[in-house]
């Protein structure tokens, strides 16, 4: 991790620097960089790479690397900013926002930016005609985060988070329809009492679904059992699913079903259970909140990343077309995908009638 944080963060600091000079003016050598930097020769090469791929510098006999900062001629310019949180979410959203732009005849980028920089401050650094923030750390925006993104000289769009302010536009999940279909799809096969793993950062999207589950299982005349990480940014949930699934193991949760805030807690849940010889859903029956993209072994309620993309772009058309004062908020409603992982309990025909 320390390696790959050298190389995203000089890869920033470079792609910067490209955005402050000129088309064409000569970039500084690769020992002129070690030195500059700090770092070694292995992390120059990756991070100067990166700007070639995207088309940034050039290399040219005799005169070295070059700035290159051309656009494509006639192309919007559409910029993808993700943080470099290990996570396999980037890449497939990458990937399909990349696919959807080129179709359209416009241009993708993506910008690597260091999770814990406040992305908001690195709007005024990039070359686009629209902006994606995918994933940001912390939902509940600061006064200064809401005036760098309402300032912002291009159009922003916040993807996977909603933020309720006026001048804001984001695509998310409706995350409050999230968590209610989960309930709903447990009270269904009888569950009356059941458990929430909050086993990401506290985020306002991640508090809509616990309010969506919590009330419509109390609705529905059952409890819910909150297991919480307590995780701040960049915190890792292992060690406290681990310690989760020891006291479920010993019998000191009286719940019949497990809701995780997110499919990386199914997997971690589902990778415990069997270390402790214990099975889903003879066992625990789980659901979760995903995507389609990965094909995880058990029910999920969500979307595809291309879905959300296709909105992102339709949002930001909007935008460009309607730029002063323009805002859009998507919610995207999301659908129940079911692999077997919730079993059927005897109390189920009580609440058969339920949603």
């Amino acid at each position: 991790m320390a390696a790959e944080s050298k190389r995203e963060r000089l890869y920033g600091q470079l792609r910067m620097r490209i955005n402050r000079m000129e088309d064409g003016a000569p970039f500084p050598s690769v020992r002129a960089l070690m030195k500059k930097y700090q770092v070694s020769q292995g992390v120059v090469d990756v991070a100067l790479q990166r700007l070639k791929d995207e088309g940034l510098l050039l290399t040219r006999d005799r005169s070295g690397m070059r700035v290159c900062r051309r656009r494509d001629a006639g192309k919007q310019r559409l910029i993808l900013m993700q943080s470099n949180w290990p996570s396999p979410h980037w890449d497939v959203t990458w990937n399909a926002f990349h696919q959807i732009c080129q179709a359209s005849g416009l241009e993708p980028v993506r910008v690597r930016f260091d999770y814990r920089q406040d992305a908001t401050e690195l709007f005024l650094e990039q070359d686009a005609d629209a902006i994606v923030l995918d994933g940001i750390a912390n939902d509940r925006l600061t006064p200064r985060q809401i005036l760098n993104i309402s300032e912002s000289p291009a159009p922003v769009v916040l993807l996977r988070n909603a933020v309720n302010v006026e001048n804001i536009s984001y695509v998310c999940l409706n995350e409050t329809a999230v968590g209610a279909i989960a309930a709903k799809h447990l009270l269904r096969h009888g569950h009356r009492k059941v458990g929430f793993l909050y086993n990401e950062p506290h985020l306002l999207t991640c508090d809509n679904r616990l309010a969506g589950f919590s009330s419509i299982v109390e609705a529905g005349g059952g409890t819910v059992q909150l297991l919480d990480c307590g995780l701040g940014p960049g915190g890792k949930p292992e060690a406290k699913i681990s310690e989760f699934m020891e006291v479920f193991h010993a019998g000191a949760f009286d719940f019949t079903a497990l809701y995780t805030v997110s499919r990386a807690g199914a997997l971690l849940v589902q990778k415990e259970l069997k270390r402790l010889g214990r099975r889903i859903p003879d066992d625990l029956s789980l659901v979760s909140t995903a995507t389609e993209d990965f094909g995880d072994p058990f029910d999920w309620v969500g979307t595809s990343s291309r879905q959300y993309c296709e909105q992102t772009l339709e949002t930001i058309r909007a935008l460009l077309q309607d730029r002063a004062g323009s805002c859009r908020h998507v919610d995207i409603f999301p659908q129940l995908h079911e692999s077997g992982t919730v079993l059927t309990v005897p109390s189920a025909a009580s609440v058969a009638s339920i949603g």
